[in-house]
């Protein structure tokens, strides 16, 4: 249990090194941006919400529920 509870603050470091990235949040306005111009809001609601299905390494989804079989 102590080993999976430093990996999940080792995975918790990493995510909050991305999100602080100033690169990270260039790139994300970018393709944000691009979005809104080729497919509008509704392109836009459709990314975002592909995206809060994408399951991370470890089984766990964005927002951290388990997923099993992965």
């Amino acid at each position: 249990m102590i080993f999976q509870d430093m990996r999940e603050m080792e995975r918790r470091k990493r995510v909050e090194a991305i999100m602080g990235s100033k690169l990270f949040r260039e790139e994300l306005e970018r393709v944000v941006n691009d979005s809104l111009a080729e497919s509008g809001a509704d392109g836009l609601s459709s990314m975002l919400s592909d995206m809060m299905k994408v399951k991370g390494a470890g089984g766990a989804g964005i927002r951290g529920e388990h997923t099993e079989g992965v």
